[in-house]
């Protein structure tokens, strides 16, 4: 595991010199930058790079979902940085950009490279409701799994845990799913792969896309189950 976060962090050192100037990566270059700002910055930008070492190896030290997002990462040479954006997270050319508005909390980091990384793991699936809800799933299943209280993230009144507004609305449409139809939260916003598959019409290349997909996600389901009798919603 410590592998992966050496990896991830030299992979983005070795994007900084090809990234616009704001990009940060945790690099002492961009430490360096911020010579005129306070110690108290400087630090609090060294704690969020170990809250995401810390979230990644967490990630892969468990035995569910978590492992799979760092095994991705790891696999598919997934640079992990920081940056000043807008965006909380964001990934463009194979690199995933965080915020340094992040609270330095690996719960929080953790969260948001489970929702950027499980978007490219889910990338050669149609478009259609069971990614979308795969999605989710992967993204909140890692979050508990390095110790993250889903419960807290879902309640907007919660004083307590991590705080992630857009991510929660996201999320809850998973929490909220029936165990008997759980693309129903999705049905308004995307099309299932049976839809798909029917409007295909000749298209083989899709028809075939979909089966391959359908079938993916019922395994996906039965692992999910597995994983809920130990991780209750």
């Amino acid at each position: 595991m410590k592998r992966l976060i050496a990896l991830a962090l030299m992979g983005a050192c070795a994007a900084a010199s090809a990234q616009p100037s704001d990009w940060t990566g945790g690099t002492g270059r961009e430490l360096a930058k911020l010579g005129d700002g306070t110690g108290r910055q400087i630090a609090e930008h060294q704690l969020r790079q170990k809250a995401l070492e810390v979230a990644l190896e967490g990630m892969g030290d468990s035995a569910g979902v978590g492992d799979q997002i760092a095994t991705y990462l790891k696999e598919h040479d997934v640079a992990v940085g920081f940056a000043e954006q807008s965006e909380l997270s964001k990934t463009s050319n194979g690199t995933i950009t965080l915020s340094w508005k992040l609270p330095a909390s690996p719960q929080a980091i953790g969260l948001r490279v489970a929702w950027e990384a499980s978007a490219m793991m889910l990338s050669d699936m149609p478009v259609c409701a069971e990614r979308a809800y795969m999605r989710r799933s992967l993204t909140a299943r890692a979050f508990a799994e390095i110790g993250g209280d889903l419960q807290s993230l879902l309640d907007p009144q919660s004083a307590s845990g991590v705080r992630d507004e857009e991510l929660a609305g996201q999320l809850k449409m998973w929490f909220g799913a029936p165990y008997s139809s759980p693309l129903d939260p999705f049905a308004t916003r995307f099309k299932s792969l049976l839809v798909l598959r029917e409007e295909a019409r000749g298209n083989q290349a899709l028809i075939k896309a979909c089966q391959r997909a359908e079938a993916r996600f019922l395994q996906f389901r039965k692992d999910e189950l597995i994983w809920l009798a130990t991780y209750p919603r």
